[in-house]
């Protein structure tokens, strides 16, 4: 019984990570927006630049910004890795993409 707990808590925090990639997302959109269309180039920290974000099942959180789109890679506990390419969630990876 408790290995199937801890793979229910693992799924958990996986599922809140991708979650929270959605949400970071959003929130660096919306700040595009808000900030007259100032664009994050280079990887920029979550906190505290999305100061409202905050999961206990995100360890780091990444994200920049091109003319078209936001992308995004965050780090469960459980060591997995989420990356959003622009369009979709991708993970949980093992490791964090090459480039993004």
């Amino acid at each position: 019984m408790i290995p199937s707990l801890l793979y229910a808590r693992r799924a958990a925090n996986d599922a809140d990570a991708s979650t929270f990639l959605r949400n970071v997302v959003t929130l660096a959109e919306m700040k595009r927006v808000d900030d007259s269309r100032t664009i994050f180039t280079s990887p920029t920290s979550c906190t505290p630049t999305l100061q409202s974000l905050n999961s206990p099942s995100v360890i780091d959180c990444q994200f920049r910004q091109d003319s078209s789109a936001t992308y995004a890679v965050v780090q469960s506990i459980t060591g997995h890795t989420f990356h959003f390419d622009g369009q979709r969630v991708v993970g949980p990876l093992a490791s964090p993409p090459t480039s993004w």
